[in-house]
């Protein structure tokens, strides 16, 4: 068996591939072998130390894979059932154990690559626009990262709910992309000031909602965009922390709200984890999700993967295949 491990924070030199031999599996729990591995930026903030994980660890929350051997008080029935799982700590293996309740079973017509590719970024982007606001057919949103792995997926749903989208971006492949998948005004945030742009774009009106995974150089303008009462949903920091704001500037601005919700609160039941997987698998099965491009890389090429989705250059999602 393989892994990474990482026993001290810092850059992609700390990802080291080695040989392991798996401990004996409590009788509670299954052992998958890996098929597929999603790469996120908190794999980065967890290598960096941003997020300190204790030392050593196997980064990654996310993967899917085949059940291999069951413990003692489980039915040799899940041996063979192909399943995915999400922020569970240690996916950058090529096998993990863990209890079922962390499962979710993938359907027929599903890849292991698009199961990979989906769910967290999928069930992410399903309760950032159904459950953490409320928004109403021809809202304006202003997405940033749009042609990243969860913008690309909130774009399509915020267009399967007839949304108003802006869309911030950094290159011009992305702009056709995210152009070709419905967004209404994109924004080049190489070459173009997205508050002024913004501001243009709705006539001074501001936007009902941001979306904000970028952090630290977006956060302060996109509150700037926003109309009176408007929400700030803060949901990633890939440029780094957010700095300490006066409140008083939310007041300043027009009364405005500001969140930053986790997917572990939105599927902390079984319910609520069976019904947003489904949701988006059914979505992907249907059509009403576009088929997301994916990057592939070795286990072995892990660092190859993080150095990737650092530069900010990739569309879609990364994989890594053990």
């Amino acid at each position: 068996m393989k892994k990474i491990v990482i026993s001290s924070y810092g850059d992609i030199s700390v990802l080291k591939y080695i040989e392991f031999t798996m401990d004996k599996l409590n009788d509670d729990e299954v052992l998958i072998e890996n098929k597929a591995i999603g790469v996120n930026f908190i794999d980065i903030y967890h290598r960096k130390g941003i997020y300190k994980p204790d030392l050593p660890f196997t980064p990654g929350i996310e993967g899917a894979g085949i059940i291999i051997d069951a413990g003692k008080k489980l039915s040799s029935d899940y041996i063979g059932k192909r399943v995915c799982y999400v922020n569970t700590p240690g996916a950058y293996s090529s096998h993990i154990k863990m209890k079922t309740k962390n499962l979710i079973i993938i359907p027929d017509g599903i890849t292991f690559k698009n199961a990979a590719s989906l769910i967290l970024q999928g069930m992410t982007a399903h309760y950032l626009i159904n459950d953490t606001c409320r928004l109403k057919e021809n809202d304006t949103i202003l997405l940033h990262a749009a042609g990243g792995g969860v913008g690309l997926i909130l774009l399509q749903l915020s267009k399967l709910k007839k949304l108003n989208v802006i869309g911030t971006t950094s290159s011009a492949n992305k702009e056709d992309i995210l152009k070709q998948q419905g967004c209404d005004h994109v924004i080049r945030y190489d070459r173009q000031d997205f508050l002024s742009e913004t501001v243009r774009i709705t006539k001074q009106a501001g936007v009902d909602v941001v979306f904000d995974s970028v952090g630290a150089t977006t956060f302060f303008k996109s509150l700037k965009c926003l109309k009176p009462k408007g929400l700030l949903v803060s949901f990633g920091q890939s440029a780094g922390k957010i700095p300490p704001f006066d409140i008083l500037e939310l007041s300043k601005n027009g009364s405005l709200f500001i969140t930053r919700p986790t997917l572990d609160d939105y599927i902390r039941t079984s319910e609520e984890l069976t019904k947003r997987s489904n949701d988006i698998f059914s979505l992907f099965l249907s059509h009403g999700l576009s088929r997301i491009s994916c990057n592939e890389y070795s286990l072995q090429e892990a660092g190859l993967a993080h150095k990737k989705l650092e530069s900010r250059q990739n569309i879609g999602k990364i994989v890594l295949i053990p």
